[in-house]
């Protein structure tokens, strides 16, 4: 019983010193850890970009639902029914400024959960 007694107080108290307002010298967590910024201001480093949330610009195709059984199967027959709807796309890169067209000779399978047939992309 001791011991149970002894888990439970240390369970409290370390979520007690897990709060965003825990003032304590050993809180886990608190108002200096989101003020530090490793002083690099003094390495002439904009801290201002730096809290800027990253761009993120997602590419999306219209999918068909052939597609995503196609995409899927490691087959040579499958990736010339994708080559055949995407060939010719061209896009570009906003971040490069380049421009990019599908290459319509080969795509890239690569083995794994959540992946497939890739395009590969070529410079124009």
């Amino acid at each position: 019983m001791y011991v149970s007694a002894k888990i439970q107080q240390s369970r409290i108290m370390c979520d007690w010193l897990e709060k965003l307002d825990a003032m304590e010298n050993n809180a886990m967590f608190g108002d200096d850890d989101i003020n530090f910024d490793m002083q690099l201001q003094r390495f002439d480093v904009d801290t201002g970009a730096l809290k800027e949330p990253a761009v993120e610009r997602i590419f999306q195709v219209w999918v068909k639902e052939w597609e995503e059984e196609a995409r899927k199967k490691n087959d040579c027959v499958e990736e010339a029914r994708l080559l055949t709807k995407y060939k010719g796309l061209v896009f570009n890169d906003p971040d490069s400024g380049s421009t990019f067209s599908v290459w319509d000779r080969n795509m890239e399978f690569r083995r794994g959960r959540g992946n497939g047939w890739f395009v590969v992309g070529v410079w124009c």
